[in-house]
């Protein structure tokens, strides 16, 4: 398993969904940033930030996660980022590999999730 370089970059409008995903990140290891809106996450990879993977929300105001893989995915530098999409509507996510339900009580199916990206480093277990 390679590193990628950069955080997990966290791309979620609910700013209590996205303070308990900061948590299960900082306390497990793993460096982040989060952005409360795709087109704030956009703006930061623009800007040169990076990111060895993604946690997207779906369902945001304005631009929603799929209009953001759509705009990620256009860009060579960015398309290859692995992107953990987390809905709490599994069925908006049935096209993506991996899906993280919001509210989940078990930390460690995101955990998971981002160790089987192949870019991310195991981290210990909460």
């Amino acid at each position: 398993m390679v590193d990628a370089p950069g955080p997990i970059l966290i791309v979620e409008d609910n700013g209590d969904t996205r303070g308990a995903l900061e948590r299960i990140l900082g306390i497990t290891g793993y460096a982040y940033v989060s952005t409360g809106g795709a087109r704030a996450a956009l703006d930061y990879l623009d800007r040169g930030g990076t990111a060895a993977a993604i946690v997207l929300d779906l369902e945001m105001p304005g631009m929603d996660g799929r209009q953001f893989l759509d705009e990620l995915r256009t860009n060579p530098a960015w398309k290859q980022i692995p992107v953990i999409v987390f809905s709490c509507d599994p069925s908006r996510a049935d096209d993506v590999a991996a899906r993280v339900r919001k509210g989940s009580d078990d930390p460690d199916v995101l955990l998971a999730a981002l160790a089987a990206c192949g870019r991310v480093p195991a981290r210990r277990p909460l």
